[in-house]
């Protein structure tokens, strides 16, 4: 589709067309992400150390409870 054409659509098409465009562009977190985990004791000491060896990342708390989950 041109560029031409694009700007001719309404806005929902228009809308349309960019999210499909940028869902070629995406990448599932299975393959494009490291996980963070991070201990409770040393929190800020492993949060550094894996911020620094991350490129994208899912965070885990490690010994935290399920209800203390939900409150952060």
């Amino acid at each position: 589709m041109s560029i031409e054409e694009i700007a001719n659509l309404g806005f929902e098409d228009k809308r349309n067309w960019f999210r499909n465009g940028l869902e070629l562009l995406r990448i599932p977190w299975i393959y494009g992400a490291d996980y963070l985990r991070v201990e409770r004791s040393a929190l800020l000491e492993t949060s550094v150390k894996g911020f620094e060896a991350c490129n994208l990342f899912k965070v885990s708390f490690c010994g935290l409870l399920q209800d203390e989950l939900i409150e952060i």
